[in-house]
């Protein structure tokens, strides 16, 4: 596609960014939902965005764009920074995710926060 245009090495470098912005986009439209992302999904996706980002860290192929992607792993782990209580709490209790793509810390913290909702309701 590039090839007629640009050299070689500078089409391939193109081609693998199209690759990223792909993944990006698959990411990008699975939380735009129909109009709106739930709160469950967004821990979800983040991980797994971070995860599919690793995944072609490891590759031979993609390393002449190795700073792109060490880079856009370091922006969306601050962008992600510490995730509100409720997405901690949604993902926790939707039935698809059940605190599947938690850390145990958050986990934790999730279930002492519902425990002491569910304390605090039966209290008088």
């Amino acid at each position: 596609m590039f090839a007629t245009v640009l050299r070689p090495e500078f089409a391939q470098v193109l081609e693998l960014v199209a690759d990223v912005l792909r993944l990006l986009e698959k990411h990008q439209v699975m939380l735009s939902g129909e109009n709106y992302a739930t709160s469950s999904l967004v821990v979800p996706m983040f991980r797994g965005l971070l995860t599919e980002l690793d995944a072609l860290r490891g590759q031979e192929k993609y390393a002449p764009i190795d700073n792109i992607l060490n880079e856009l792993r370091r922006n969306i782990e601050r962008r992600q920074g510490s995730y509100l209580t409720c997405h901690l709490l949604a993902t926790v209790l939707d039935p698809r995710y059940k605190g599947q793509h938690l850390t145990d810390a958050e986990l934790a913290e999730a279930t002492k926060l519902l425990e002491e909702m569910a304390r605090s309701r039966r209290s008088p």
